[in-house]
């Protein structure tokens, strides 16, 4: 019998005969562990984040009436400022008399008005560039695992981050709204303050009312008057604004937990991967035999079958450390 023989009749060839049950992966274990842990650790942002959405999403439709409503209950009153203001300018033009002076205002507040652009907020104030939450495709968990996760945890902690922003900005965004019927039905009583203030100085003594003041206080009043929605042109333009807030805070936070539940994962991978390196460091004589007892021939030999074997190695084994048993002593 040759040698080649006697190793396939040890069971020490590249593909081993297989016993009843398949070899168990104990890196299986790692996996399972891991993905219970990202799945912990999503349901644990879910629980943070979730009753603050829920309870907006409860006050979506209570925010709308009630901005609808005010807006209703204004309009005439806004509509009357307005009319009421253009003529006080008109009324003021006339009494400084001097078309220089009302020019040289007029260009004056041309210049002061563009500074105001710049300064204003009003508007919608969630940006949809802020509400798009992409979420890339992990790694796959390699056979082999290694250690070598720095790129793709830099990666998910950048995006937890980035989004984290934007979900609080459409956050703020929803709650400065919330409020935006009572800012709304104070806007316009401070306007109708300031137009019967106005009023009030038109009637006075023309002799040491300062007019130049008067026309400057009335271009004011005509320009927040024409600001008074805070950018809103329709109620249909506010609802729309409430519900990108609203959403886009829901679709970052979503995200956000399942960003975390795969940092989460990524985080337990390197800690499998330093534990196991921990235990082969201090258990290498045991990982070798537990390879051995794996993937190498039973123990001991199955007895030869050939007792005229001349091999004149007779100290052989057959590749798993399995000395023949009838190998003689010199």
């Amino acid at each position: 019998m040759t040698t080649d023989e006697y190793k396939q009749d040890c069971g020490c060839t590249d593909a081993p005969p297989k016993n009843e049950c398949d070899d168990c992966d104990t890196h299986l274990i790692d996996v399972l562990k891991c993905k219970a842990a990202g799945v912990a650790a999503e349901a644990a942002y879910n629980a943070v984040y979730q009753n603050e959405v829920s309870a907006a999403q409860a006050k979506f439709n209570e925010i709308r009436d009630n901005y609808r409503s005010t807006r209703g209950d204004v309009a005439l009153d806004v509509h009357d400022m307005r009319h009421q203001t253009k003529r006080v300018i008109d009324r003021v033009k006339c009494l400084i008399k001097q078309h220089r002076v009302v020019e040289c205002l007029d260009d004056a507040w041309c210049e002061v008005e563009h500074e105001l652009e710049k300064c204003w907020t009003g508007g919608c104030c969630v940006k949809s560039e802020h509400c798009t939450f992409e979420i890339p495709d992990p790694p796959p968990w390699p056979e082999n695992p290694t250690c070598e996760t720095e790129r793709y945890s830099a990666e998910l902690n950048a995006l937890i981050a980035k989004y984290t922003d934007h979900a609080a900005k459409a956050k703020d965004c929803f709650t400065t709204l919330s409020g935006e019927p009572a800012a709304l039905a104070q806007r316009v009583r401070d306007r109708k303050a300031e137009l019967d203030d106005v009023l009030a100085k038109l009637g006075g003594d023309a002799a040491t009312t300062d007019l130049k003041r008067l026309y400057a206080s009335a271009l004011v009043l005509r320009y927040r008057l024409a600001m008074i929605w805070n950018g809103f042109k329709e109620p249909k333009d506010f609802v729309d604004c409430l519900c990108r807030a609203l959403t886009c805070w829901t679709q970052g936070s979503a995200a956000i937990a399942v960003l975390k539940g795969r940092l989460a994962v990524l985080e337990c991978r390197e800690q499998a991967c330093a534990d196991r390196c921990a235990y082969i460091k201090d258990h290498t004589v045991d990982e070798i035999l537990t390879v051995y007892e794996k993937k190498c021939c039973p123990d001991p030999c199955p007895p030869a079958t050939d007792d005229s074997d001349d091999s004149d190695d007779s100290d052989d084994d057959c590749d798993c450390g399995c000395k023949k048993p009838y190998a003689s002593a010199e």
